[in-house]
């Protein structure tokens, strides 16, 4: 959400830029604040937060619709309004509190110079246990159609009423009206419900459009919008708006907390083989476990740890503390986590209302059943999981990932009389954090060269970078389940946006793919396309051996583990919409579209590259031009010998980056 202070320092820095002089005023109707730019203004109520966009006899209103206990709901009354009125540019923000735990603020922001309303918004928990928060704006302006940028020029495209559709993120939408059109220019998807009238509303994502927050954590959505006579305006609206957004990329202070070990930091690639130790035999560990710098088990077992040092592999342990198994099936199920036995401690359950045990419904769901929520307050729980970190520390793992450590529900056992919580008047989720807090802290006692990975389920939690580091996201970007993207590329830039905030490449971002539904004819670019973004983003990147387990990419697979990147020269260009750069190691690019490109990379290329996947590179002269699939990415390598892995028995030196 930018400040009043980053709207001034924006009217500063784009002075002069503009499209066409405007008059300007702030605007103070009954029970709103808005501004005026132009003919076009916008007023917002402080009674709900809805919007309303008019120029002459257009009108578009936007409402503000806030997911809350399985329904939706609308902001209360704000607090009084703060304008700023800058030298080119002004603002109005209002904050809406929402209750005891979390505030909305919307802020409306014009240029003197320029038709167009910028909307921020941003909804922030300021106290409280995690959750799942989400929300989106939704507007009356119908129509039947919209019109975005398409590679020779504005494309058109009907809008299918018979049902709900989710549409892809665009630069900018045109949507016509009877006289001109609604101009939008959005920062993730978009979409609309299903109607019988010839023309439907529409409305905008969150982004992404649903996170975990923290105390402290913030959901955010932004969008631009005008009136058009004609979608050919659309593109000079697009080039003021992106000089808008560059200026307002802004991050706030380091967070507390230590920097990850060195090694962590500089990690490319790693994997996951969650099998019985039984299956961990030195064939498996010396093949396709032993190229990856790091592999992370299930099993807690001390020669399966000894095999992977043996082959410059580091190794981490999967745990779960905030769901309880039966230990006889940790190792039976892929997704099972060394866990505490259960057995004799009745207390450790998290009960319901109804003073039931609470079941793991998702993991019973995904092939894990027999799982129960623990109830957190227990002292003995706590203590062994301390202990059982200890113990695995000692045993020779590299560090844990702590499964499940997303929110957790509340225990009704001391207020049921079932058993005793010794702060009664903090939730289970409060004890969750400060157990997590101990794990991380049990993990560094013999040696800070140890890691925490935490595991939350949806996403990066940024509160709890204090307490980890690295955290872990699954099905990015293809997931087990289908053969398509598992989210859309907007929010996986965002995720690469938000890596580079406040705590920059001091902890990490695990990524894990899985390759397996996509089917043959599109398996080397869509691998290529998950290392690339992993790569470019500073990402370390795993595919679950989905590739290995395949018959026509199982070369590809071996090919991808061996490459090493290693240090960056220069910053992250782009080319059209094909985004590259150079590493020590090679040449990365990726094409975050759904249009072939061809390109010339835009600096000369020297010495024995490969193009993963496609063969040797000849260049003209010093240039190599390639055409890029949609949905894809190219790594251009340097031939020569893998690097040593840099296990502990030989420690990585220190970056120079």
């Amino acid at each position: 959400m930018a400040t009043r202070a980053a709207w001034l320092l924006l009217g500063l820095l784009l002075t002069g830029r503009a499209l066409t002089a405007q008059t300007t005023a702030v605007l103070a109707p009954p029970g709103g604040s808005g501004l005026r730019v132009g003919e076009l203004s916008m007023v917002i109520s402080l009674a709900d937060a809805s919007l309303e966009l008019r120029r002459g006899e257009q009108c578009a209103r936007w409402s503000l619709a806030i997911a809350q206990g399985g329904g939706w709901a609308r902001p209360a009354q704000s607090r009084p309004p703060k304008i700023t009125n800058g030298p080119d540019a002004l603002s109005v923000e209002v904050t809406y509190p929402l209750d005891r735990e979390r505030e909305m603020t919307v802020g409306l922001m014009a240029r003197r110079s320029e038709p167009i309303v910028h909307v921020t918004s941003s909804l922030r928990r300021l106290k409280g246990d995690i959750s799942t928060e989400s929300f989106a704006w939704s507007c009356d302006w119908a129509a039947d159609r919209y019109v975005w940028p398409g590679v020779g020029g504005p494309s058109e495209t009907l809008f299918d009423r018979a049902k709900a559709e989710s549409l892809p993120h665009r630069e900018w939408l045109w949507l016509p009206g009877d006289k001109g059109g609604l101009g939008v220019l959005p920062t993730n998807l978009w979409g609309h419900g299903a109607s019988e009238a010839a023309r439907v509303g529409f409305y905008l994502s969150a982004l992404p459009r649903a996170a975990l927050l923290g105390p402290g954590d913030a959901l955010g959505a932004s969008f631009a919008v005008t009136f058009a006579d004609r979608p050919e305006a659309m593109t000079d609206v697009a080039t003021a708006v992106r000089r808008v957004r560059d200026v307002l990329v802004t991050t706030g202070p380091r967070g507390f907390g230590a920097e990850a070990p060195i090694w962590m930091r500089l990690l490319e690639q790693f994997n996951v083989y969650y099998r019985p130790a039984a299956d961990w035999t030195d064939e498996v560990v010396r093949g396709k476990l032993g190229r990856y710098e790091l592999v992370i088990a299930n099993a807690g077992d001390k020669a399966l740890i000894d095999r992977c040092h043996t082959v410059g592999a580091r190794v981490l342990c999967r745990v779960s503390y905030a769901v309880l198994f039966d230990p006889a099936r940790v190792s039976d199920s892929p997704t099972g986590c060394q866990s505490l036995d259960r057995a004799g401690h009745p207390a450790w359950l998290c009960l319901d209302e109804r003073g039931q045990p609470r079941v793991d419904e998702w993991g019973k769901a995904h092939g894990q059943p027999g799982g129960y929520y623990a109830c957190l307050h227990q002292p003995d729980l706590v203590n062994a999981a301390e202990q059982q970190v200890r113990d695995l520390m000692a045993l020779g793992f590299d560090g844990i990932v702590v499964d499940r450590a997303g929110p957790v529900p509340d225990c009704y056992g001391a207020r049921l009389g079932r058993h005793r919580h010794e702060l009664a008047a903090v939730s289970n989720a409060f004890q969750w954090q400060i157990v997590l807090d101990r794990v991380y802290s049990a993990a560094k006692r013999s040696t800070s060269d140890k890691v925490v990975v935490l595991h939350h389920g949806l996403g990066v939690v940024d509160s709890r970078w204090p307490i980890c580091d690295a955290q872990l996201v699954e099905d990015r970007p293809y997931g087990a389940e289908s053969a398509d993207l598992a989210y859309p590329f907007t929010e996986l830039d965002h995720l690469t946006r938000a890596r580079a905030g406040v705590w920059g490449s001091d902890k990490a971002v695990m990524v894990v793919s899985n390759l397996a539904k996509v089917p043959t004819e599109r398996i080397t670019d869509a691998a290529l396309f998950s290392y690339a973004w992993s790569r470019l983003s500073g990402f370390p990147w795993a595919d679950s051996l989905s590739l290995d387990a395949r018959d026509d990419a199982r070369a590809l697979s071996a090919q991808l583990a061996d490459l090493r990147m290693e240090y960056t020269f220069g910053a992250m260009a782009t080319v059209g919409p094909v985004r590259l750069r150079r590493f020590q190691g090679g040449i990365v690019l990726l094409n975050p579209s759904d249009q072939p490109f061809e390109l010339t990379l835009p600096f000369p290329v020297q010495g024995p590259y490969v193009d993963l996947g496609h063969g040797p590179v000849t260049p003209v002269g010093t240039r190599v031009t390639l055409t890029m699939a949609p949905w894809s990415g190219r790594v251009l390598y340097l031939r020569r010998e893998r690097a040593p892995s840099a296990h502990r028995v030989a420690p990585p030196a220190q970056p120079g980056r």
